[in-house]
């Protein structure tokens, strides 16, 4: 399988299973606007074919893991409207052409690692409504296909 889309069924309840890191073909994950819950199975960083994956709009929280690094053929994360905490790891993901990173309305926390300036194929970045503080970092400016970064409220570019 190839594509895994079930989005919008706010009656499709539980945690996602860690088998669906045993799809190894699956390039698309899409399991937004359910009610899902619970973290994301450490099985589903093994998909390593992985170019999107959409979790948003729904219950899941804890955090994202580092091994997120592990699917280098990701292209779009989005992870928005959920209940995600702790640190945001993407920054060193710099081996991958992620290309857009939806990390908003969740309880991520501490700062945008410098690394996300690495990240060449970069052109919409949003962390809006997140618990993150200190500063943007410098390198993000010079992102050259980065079309919007949504807003950061309280991070000041040094």
């Amino acid at each position: 399988m190839e594509n895994l889309i079930m989005k919008n069924n706010p009656g499709i309840t539980g945690k996602i299973p860690g088998t669906i890191g045993q799809l190894r073909a699956l390039k698309q994950l899409g399991l937004y606007g359910n009610s899902l819950f619970g973290e994301i199975p450490r099985e589903l960083y093994s998909a390593s074919s992985l170019t999107y994956v959409n979790l948003g709009n729904n219950v899941l929280s804890g955090p994202l893991a580092q091994r997120i690094q592990k699917l280098t053929n990701l292209r779009e994360l989005i992870l928005s409207n959920n209940m995600f905490t702790g640190l945001i790891h993407i920054g060193r993901m710099v081996n991958t052409n992620l290309e857009y990173i939806g990390l908003d309305n969740n309880k991520f926390s501490g700062m945008i690692q410098s690394f996300i300036g690495e990240l060449s194929d970069l052109r919409y970045f949003n962390v809006d409504n997140n618990k993150l503080t200190g500063s943007l970092p410098a390198r993000i400016t010079s992102l050259e296909h980065l079309g919007e970064v949504l807003p950061f409220h309280k991070l000041i570019i040094h």
